[in-house]
């Protein structure tokens, strides 16, 4: 018996992607880098891919994250204000300047996606107080905007 193998098949399946900003450190500033996410990319999946950390070949650029794996915890959006729940491990981790950075980091990959202006940010589901790019504390509970943060940008960036 003669065996007939199929046709190759000419259909390819293409997901839908989109470009998201993910925001890393670099000296001491924030940058931005462009990421392939499935579209549509929610608020929980770019915390999740801002806090997988640096894909390799932006690493040897001299990127970092200040924001340690696994340490978001949720986050929900709604009206335009995205609650980030933190890991209470956050504050014992993630101490003086590189806190900034790491909220810093949040607030601005965030606040670049359409529909989120505002962040507020808690652990346990509890408000608290967040470092200003400034570095001066929030109140707990109390909303941070992509302004809060520009001064960490480089030169050329804005909000």
């Amino acid at each position: 018996t003669t065996v007939v193998e199929p046709p190759p098949s000419t259909t390819t399946t293409t997901l839908p992607v989109e470009e998201v900003q993910l925001y890393f450190v670099s000296g001491s500033r924030l940058v931005p880098i462009s990421r392939l996410l499935l579209s549509p990319a929610s608020a929980p999946q770019v915390l999740a891919a801002l806090s997988e950390g640096i894909p390799d070949i932006d690493e040897a650029a001299g990127l970092r994250s200040a924001l340690p794996p696994a340490l978001v915890v949720d986050v929900a959006v709604e009206r335009g204000v995205a609650t980030v729940d933190l890991d209470p491990a956050f504050t014992l981790i993630v101490t003086g300047p590189e806190q900034r950075l790491a909220v810093a980091q949040i607030v601005l990959t965030l606040t670049r996606r359409a529909g989120i202006g505002q962040i507020v940010f808690s652990s346990d589901s509890e408000p608290i107080a967040v470092p200003r790019g400034r570095g001066d504390l929030t109140g707990p509970g109390e909303l941070v905007a992509c302004d809060d943060y520009d001064n960490l940008l480089p030169g050329g960036f804005s909000c």
